[in-house]
């Protein structure tokens, strides 16, 4: 083997990599701990007349959620998400603020997503 004095042998206990084949080694975390997950997004119809989606308008919406406080309990908390609808934008559009749904033990909290939806008019549909 031309390599074998070069440390890439066979591995064989004692001989190089011999240390190394007996151990697992867990790169993800210590024993025990659970890795954090998180939720799937929650999405969120929003209706938006078409006057609205010509001028561009801001829409406030309110969400509840659970937080998690300093004592290891969670509680309902309520908070007023903006978003900022543009001139022209497109129904189906999404607009997502990362990590605002629920708080809980090894969870990293999901997305909220808000789609874009035309709200129906009478007089008026818009095309393209």
């Amino acid at each position: 083997d031309p390599f074998a004095n070069m440390g890439m042998g066979q591995a064989r206990p004692g001989g190089p990599g011999g240390a190394f084949r007996s151990h697992s080694f867990n790169f993800h975390g210590s024993p025990g701990r659970k890795d954090k997950t998180q939720d799937p997004p929650i999405e969120h119809d929003l209706y938006v007349s078409l006057e609205d989606i010509a001028r561009g308008c801001v829409k406030k919406m309110k969400i509840s959620r659970r937080v998690m406080q300093p004592d290891g309990t969670s509680k309902k908390e309520d908070k007023v998400l903006t978003i900022h609808v543009k001139p022209g934008w497109k129904a189906g559009t999404k607009i997502t603020f990362q990590k605002e749904g629920d708080q809980g033990r090894n969870k990293i909290p999901a997305d909220i997503v808000f789609i874009i939806r035309d709200k129906p008019n009478p007089l008026f549909k818009r095309e393209g």
